[in-house]
């Protein structure tokens, strides 16, 4: 087969095209890499102003990356901010379902997060819970 034209072979009365054969494909997204070196600096909080230190990252493709890039307190405030938010819309998009819910499904969901926010005021305040997952099919 030295050349790439499309060869149909009849074999036991079957059509095969040696074209058809799956390619594998490159993953989607930032492809692996691997820290060279970690260099302890001195920075300035971008959010506060504050002196803190962090590590200067450097990567085997020759980028570099400031970890991490706010003080501890604002850097904790940075990620609350972005899960509650998230949560936030995501009670948000649940409301609209609204119309496609029996009245069955609406109450198990409404029970369902009643208890996970038991849950996580249990956690904040020191008591250890185990949390099972949700599933609308079991309603």
């Amino acid at each position: 087969m030295a050349n790439k034209q499309n060869v149909v072979e009849q074999v036991a009365g079957l059509t095969v095209t040696d074209n058809l054969i799956p390619v594998p494909t490159k993953k989607a997204g930032r492809p692996k890499r691997k820290a060279v070196s970690s260099v302890p600096i001195q920075r300035t909080c971008k959010e506060c102003g504050a002196s803190y230190a962090a590590n200067n990252v450097t990567f085997d493709d020759k980028t570099t990356l400031i970890t991490p890039p706010r003080c501890e307190m604002c850097q904790t405030a940075h990620v609350t901010n972005g899960r509650v938010n998230k949560q936030i819309l995501g009670f948000k998009h649940l409301g609209n379902l609204k119309g496609r819910l029996t009245a069955e499904q609406r109450e198990a969901i409404i029970s369902v997060l009643g208890n996970e926010l038991k849950v996580l005021m249990d956690v904040y305040a020191g008591n250890s819970v185990s949390v099972s997952g949700f599933d609308l099919k079991n309603i």
